[in-house]
């Protein structure tokens, strides 16, 4: 059975009754992957900040944690959701990061992923990670294709290329008339759009703000931490005391702090009623 064949098989398969159930969709990046220690390694994978939110809630959720990814690849999840038949839900929850992040993987390898998470009747968090074939971020990128290179002299040639490419793309927005990376609003538009034709509540919240924020960027962010503009700006003088040292990851208190704010934003804006 060729590639092809497998892939169209199983997105063949019947959604069961009870995955339909789940009314929330969350999607987000590695902060919503569980519970990390100050040294930045995973601890537990079960208190994620959409599963505890959802347990503050009484409700279950869907998760996704897209580690090292953006708003380009939730774009593409929604569109893989639609094409398999699996977009149910009644609310999404975007939680957006610092952009721009652009990753490439097998999508095919992804979206199986995804798409067994979306027929078993589980509310914990899917780390939907594949090894990118290209990453945005260069240091990532170096490690990923090091190896290759077998002189001094060809490892630092490429490192300079990875750096030129990192400052093209990483450029800020006053070296230009008008905002770089469109592709950004333009994912963000088409999420929107999606949940308008299917009649599907969008919440949306910065975990933290980015140099390149549009004025359309800030106005979708119907979910406000305080008065503050994000999570990280929300944490303030605690974010050293509650993060992690290198990403800037949720320790346990963390999760706690902002699942228990984030639930009380949502409780009284998320519908519930079951299809």
């Amino acid at each position: 059975m060729s590639e092809d064949e497998v892939y169209k098989k199983f997105i063949q398969k019947e959604i069961p009754d009870s995955v339909k159930e789940f009314d929330t969709l969350y999607i987000g990046c590695s902060h919503a992957t569980g519970t990390y220690d100050k040294d930045d390694n995973i601890v537990n994978r079960i208190e994620s900040i959409p599963y505890r939110t959802s347990k503050l809630m009484d409700q279950k959720w869907k998760s996704i944690a897209l580690s090292g990814h953006g708003i380009f690849a939730y774009a593409t999840i929604i569109e893989f959701l639609i094409q398999s038949k699996q977009l149910y839900f009644k609310n999404i929850i975007i939680q957006q990061t610092f952009e721009p992040r652009l990753n490439h993987v097998e999508e095919e390898r992804l979206h199986k992923m995804i798409y067994d998470y979306m027929l078993n009747n589980k509310d914990t968090t899917l780390h939907a990670y594949v090894q990118p074939y290209w990453w945005c971020f260069i240091t990532s990128q170096q490690k990923l294709h090091d190896e290759q290179f077998k002189t001094s002299q060809s490892k630092l040639d490429y490192l300079r290329h990875l750096q030129d490419f990192d400052a093209k793309f990483n450029r800020t927005r006053d070296t230009g008339p008008g905002p770089d990376n469109l592709w950004i609003d333009m994912s963000y538009r088409y999420i929107e759009s999606i949940c308008k034709i299917k009649d599907i509540n969008l919440y949306s919240f910065a975990w933290a703000t980015s140099f390149r924020d549009t004025e359309y960027i800030k106005n979708t962010r119907n979910i406000r931490f305080g008065d503050k503009p994000s999570v990280m700006d929300w944490l303030g003088d605690k974010r050293d005391e509650v993060l992690t040292l290198g990403g800037k990851h949720p320790t346990k208190d963390a999760v706690q702090m902002i699942s228990e704010e984030l639930a009380l934003q949502l409780k009284t804006k998320l519908t519930t009623e079951y299809y």
